[in-house]
């Protein structure tokens, strides 16, 4: 059997498989009945969201340590992952508005962020830009897909955090991994994830012109080979040998190199808005 059809056979048998990912929700303080039942269903259906863009999620549970607020400015003020500290996996710490309305956590990018990171392990510091553009890409094609976001929606917030990051490119300089090591000492934020994500529209944009996509890429990957990677260098070596084809990591060498801000222009987000909006995922 060709390495192309290998490929081919994971991606549909990965869909075709139900998930058996439960939530488990961790409360960090007492919650009534009617706010647990809120926040276990935004959970559950922000979870249901991303797997119908990148497949079961690799681990059978999701811990989620909820920390909720009686006052705050946003649905969801902070996430982040909690790597190995749970017996099933990863799980998630989120800070949410305790009143919060299920609408407004809906539109919240940040818990489709925050899953979404669970595709991909952990890797070493000086790739952290591949993790955050990851993660920042796929919020907005999962909310895309799923009619959260409007094709105009998904445009404009690409744009726009492109735009941050390119503005903060000009006081963050230097090498793309040297900025990336003390991206808070120089508070890169902005060109670390921006710069990540243009580097996954460029990947989609190339896997589409193969009749695939990076969705369905990294699920075969979550399926096969998330334990066996550990350095930005491994993961964009092992999806290049998924796809059978030298993609990723010849991007990554010149990529980490950058002293620039990546062009990514206005034709490829309405392409990419095109692509993911004209094909809504099916219940």
């Amino acid at each position: 059997m060709s390495r192309q059809w290998w490929f081919l056979l994971l991606v549909l048998f990965s869909a075709s498989s139900p998930s058996q990912t439960r939530v488990e929700l961790l409360p960090t303080q007492s919650l009534s009945a009617e706010h647990s039942a809120k926040f276990n269903r935004w959970i559950a259906e922000s979870l249901s969201m991303v797997e119908k863009s990148l497949g079961p999620l690799p681990q059978p549970k999701l811990p989620v340590r909820l920390n909720t607020r009686f006052f705050a400015t946003e649905p969801v003020p902070w996430g982040q992952v909690e790597r190995d500290q749970y017996p099933v996996g990863d799980g998630l710490y989120l800070i949410v508005y305790r009143y919060a309305k299920p609408a407004q956590l809906k539109r919240d990018w940040t818990l489709y962020h925050e899953i979404s990171h669970l595709y991909l392990p952990y890797l070493d510091y000086a790739s952290f830009w591949l993790s955050e553009g990851f993660a920042t890409y796929m919020q907005n094609v999962i909310m895309l897909q799923n009619r959260v976001y409007n094709r105009s929606e998904f445009i404009d917030k690409l744009s726009a955090g492109l735009a941050r990051g390119r503005i903060n490119t000009l006081s963050a300089t230097g090498k793309l991994s040297d900025i990336t090591r003390k991206m808070r000492k120089n508070r890169a934020f902005m060109r670390v994830y921006w710069t990540g994500t243009a580097f996954f529209i460029e990947m989609d944009l190339a896997l589409q012109q193969l009749g695939t996509s990076l969705p369905a890429l990294i699920q075969a990957f979550s399926s096969c080979c998330r334990n066996q990677v550990d350095t930005g260098k491994e993961l964009m070596l092992k999806l290049d040998k998924l796809q059978g084809k030298v993609l990723f990591s010849t991007r990554f060498f010149k990529y980490r190199n950058r002293t620039d801000f990546p062009p990514v222009s206005s034709e490829k987000l309405h392409q990419l808005a095109s692509f993911y909006g004209s094909k809504p995922i099916k219940d």
